[in-house]
């Protein structure tokens, strides 16, 4: 019977290093044995999972109530993060730390499950893209701005007006 995956090793009791979500496909998630790592799961439950992703395990709840992700259930209905969840987990957040709102996000991910993610799905990356960019764009200018302030100081030049 499998086991789920400890976050932590019970041998040495050092911490598991989170997940590199770029290549979590390449990872046999593994606790069960650190002797025998070909007999370990491949799955978490949502304790361990939030840990290796360090997204809340409420976070990850919310994320399946608001139809962001599915995740498979064992039969006494506990959730399971495989790579796959892993993967698609690191890409919500993505989409979320760049602006994203829940409900574009349902709507991408809906048209992914429905096999029309480049019919549905593209248009939606492609309008968070600009948005991303512009973004990107005005917070360049603040920067930009931020650089001139300190030259100034730094060449001990006063402005005109001392700002804060």
């Amino acid at each position: 019977m499998n086991k789920p995956i400890c976050a932590m090793s019970h041998q040495t009791g050092k911490s598991i290093p989170p997940v590199d979500f770029e290549h979590a496909h390449c990872y046999r998630l593994c606790a069960v044995a650190e002797t025998d790592p070909s007999s370990a799961p491949e799955w978490l439950r949502v304790g361990v999972a939030a840990k290796v992703t360090r997204i809340s395990a409420r976070t990850l709840r919310y994320y399946e109530r608001a139809g962001l992700l599915h995740t498979p259930r064992t039969a006494i209905g506990q959730r399971r993060y495989g790579p796959q969840e892993l993967l698609a987990l690191a890409f919500i957040r993505r989409l979320r730390e760049t602006g994203m709102p829940i409900r574009v996000i349902r709507s991408y991910a809906d048209a992914v499950r429905a096999g029309s993610g480049r019919e549905r799905g593209l248009p939606l990356l492609l309008a968070h893209r600009e948005q991303v960019f512009h973004d990107l764009a005005r917070r360049q200018a603040h920067l930009d701005a931020i650089d001139r302030k300190i030259t100034a100081y730094r060449d001990g030049a006063r402005t005109s007006r001392e700002t804060p």
